[in-house]
């Protein structure tokens, strides 16, 4: 089973992709094109996941996608480490 974090990709003035995620509101990255923005996004995921995994913080399970939104992937090592897998 994949899990994945719904994100929203939008293009700034310069060109670079700006990926925002529901579920995360204070993590955010960017890359100079879609495959660079993706590539980061799915870091970015991973560091905000064993963060709050580090802090004993909850991690929401993950939201249901809209229209404006692309899903990226936890990383696979973190998704055993995910509270809520035995469930989902």
């Amino acid at each position: 089973m994949t899990y994945a974090y719904p994100a929203k990709f939008t293009p700034d003035e310069s060109g670079r992709i700006l990926v925002e995620f529901t579920d995360f509101p204070r993590a955010a990255t960017d890359g100079a094109d879609d495959a660079e923005a993706m590539r980061e996004a799915i870091d970015c995921l991973g560091s905000v996941i064993e963060i709050a995994l580090s802090l004993k913080e909850d991690i929401p399970p993950p939201s249901h996608p809209r229209e404006s939104t692309r899903l990226v992937p936890v990383p696979r090592s973190l998704v055993p480490k995910l509270p809520f897998t035995a469930s989902a």
